[in-house]
């Protein structure tokens, strides 16, 4: 390790804020971080010295908090020292990201950039973060731009191990949803189990974009999508199910779908029924379509599907607060008691 390294680690030995939370991977501290911490984690990972030098900084978001002192010591102790460093000089830390944490932190669209580029700049072959396997971005403010980069990065190989990726509360909208769309149905993210959108601004074009991609195969291990909270009308919904009902299955491993508190009528919902009936998403083990303007024909539509086996044996499925009548959600309660499947009201 190298003597400024050392210093800073004397600091933290030696500082009360100090938790048994330090272990490698993990920061949920990262809103206490002053602005001078946060630049210096953009810097470090710009530079790529090894990337995985950026646990460096990980380790001090697991701090209570940040106090300036750290952060100073931080910057001009380490970060400057390694991003100034030529890249053949031995590197003192040889940890891996696995968990990167930037929740509620009001990233935009220039961050998330420079973050981007991290990403595809690769001394060793394997681009930075090439290890990650859960990324939080979610209450920032991503927004159409940030996310076309993100996608950029994913499209060119970055993130090739990340399972969970978490973007919830970012204002993106149908040219960041189909940006993401296309980089995946051109083979990026191809590890990832869980991607969680909700409370954004993604339309009909959006999910329509996204329908297309899971047609071509995109996201086949993806076990947990989440929508809900959107603006996903009966065109959007009546595009997923012509994906999900394509002869290849898309989301053959989904088990979980949130697309509640969007604009889903009778007729998005029929079609979706449909694609069900004809044995999509077997394996779903919870559908949560609450608060949308689903009526009783469209509740007669998803009975019917229910009747015939569609969702998996025990499924979940929660349908409060729709349009429909005492005799739709009726006609729902008998056909999920007859098939073992649960419905909520």
């Amino acid at each position: 390790m190298t003597p400024s390294a050392l210093v800073v680690f004397r600091v933290l030995k030696h500082s009360s804020t100090v938790n048994s939370q330090w272990r490698c991977g993990t920061t949920h501290m990262w809103t206490n971080l002053n602005n001078d911490l946060k630049e210096a984690m953009f810097l470090c990972i710009l530079e790529r010295f090894r990337l995985e030098d950026i646990q460096i900084i990980l380790k001090f978001a697991l701090l209570e908090k940040a106090t300036s002192l750290i952060a100073r010591q931080l910057f001009f102790n380490i970060v400057k020292p390694l991003t100034q460093a030529p890249f053949h000089m031995a590197n003192p830390f040889t940890v891996t990201v696995i968990h990167l944490n930037m929740n509620d932190s009001q990233i935009g669209g220039s961050a998330i950039d420079t973050l981007t580029k991290a990403m595809i700049f690769s001394k060793n072959g394997k681009g930075a973060l090439a290890s990650l396997k859960r990324l939080e971005l979610y209450l920032n403010k991503i927004g159409d731009v940030g996310m076309s980069a993100l996608a950029s990065a994913c499209a060119n190989g970055a993130l090739p191990a990340l399972k969970e990726l978490l973007l919830m509360h970012n204002q993106i909208g149908d040219a960041g949803m189909s940006a993401l769309a296309s980089a995946c149905a051109n083979g990026a993210l191809p590890a990832l189990k869980s991607l969680e959108l909700c409370n954004n601004q993604i339309g009909d074009d959006g999910i329509t974009a996204l329908a297309d991609a899971l047609g071509k195969g995109a996201l086949a291990s993806c076990q947990r999508l989440e929508l809900n909270s959107n603006h996903i009308g009966d065109v959007g919904m009546t595009a997923l199910a012509s994906a999900l009902a394509l002869e290849s299955g898309a989301l053959p491993a989904l088990l979980d779908l949130w697309l509640s508190d969007n604009q889903i009528g009778d007729a998005g919902m029929i079609s979706f029924s449909e694609a069900l009936g004809k044995g999509a998403l077997a394996h779903l083990t919870e559908l949560n379509i609450r608060g949308n303007k689903i009526g009783d024909s469209g509740m007669s539509a998803l009975a019917g599907a229910c009747a015939n086996g569609a969702l998996a044996p025990g499924a979940n499925i929660y349908l409060r607060d729709n349009n429909a009548t005492e005799t739709g959600k009726q006609a729902m309660r008998d056909a999920a008691e007859a098939c073992g499947r649960k419905v909520y009201f």
